[in-house]
């Protein structure tokens, strides 16, 4: 029995000690049609950070031109801290994907606008309470923000646009916008793999040493 408790305890141990870097999907359904995105059309995001993070960093691409937030030949363009900014309990640099962006138009390629990139979470504890996600890179802008300042009335904001030339050479865009909206987004917590995989070993030795005793 001694030997499953302490399996159950150490998953359990390892798992507060990573509980700082979390992983979530938000599901954001829009409730209208804006740009080229119809009313119901499902975005999810996936967002992996610190939610106990006190910096954040942009980031200039190097002679690639390629977004890589620090990895490859980008080089620091500013760095910001919780410190600075005494109205917010957390920065993190965040690694962020999203699916259900619509493909772009036959014989476009995408258009690098921004030299400058940044992948963040920041959480404002006042004067509102809100969560912000936010990429800007390359050739893509998307921004999600939760605004939890009165439970019983929450809003959110969500803004993606891609920028590309089409086929003709000529610059275009594509995107969606929802302001402020009334309602929540959903969003769950994923497990890390580690901290499910300890915590099965844990489990497993909790039920065996119970089929032992018997």
């Amino acid at each position: 029995m001694k030997r499953g408790f302490a399996g159950l305890f150490l998953a359990l141990l390892l798992s507060t000690a990573q509980a700082a870097v979390i992983t979530e999907q938000y599901t954001v359904t829009l409730p209208f049609a804006s740009g080229d995105y119809a009313a119901g059309h499902v975005f999810k995001i996936t967002a992996t950070y610190d939610n106990a993070g006190t910096v954040f960093n942009t980031w200039f691409d190097g002679s690639n031109d390629i977004a890589e937030f620090g990895s490859g030949d980008d080089t620091l363009f500013q760095t910001f801290t919780t410190a600075a900014y005494p109205n917010y309990s957390v920065f993190s640099n965040a690694v962020i994907s999203i699916s259900g962006i619509a493909p772009l138009p036959a014989g476009s390629v995408p258009r690098d606008v921004y030299d400058s990139n940044s992948s963040n979470f920041e959480k404002q504890v006042s004067p509102l309470t809100r969560q912000t996600l936010s990429v800007q890179a390359d050739d893509i802008f998307m921004f999600l923000e939760l605004n939890t300042t009165t439970a019983s009335s929450p809003l959110w904001s969500f803004t993606v646009v891609q920028f590309y030339l089409d086929a003709t050479g000529e610059p275009q865009n594509q995107g969606v916008t929802v302001q402020n909206y009334p309602g929540e987004v959903p969003r769950v917590t994923i497990p890390e793999p580690t901290t499910l995989a300890l915590l099965g070993l844990g489990l497993a030795g909790l039920a065996a040493a119970r089929r032992r005793k018997r």
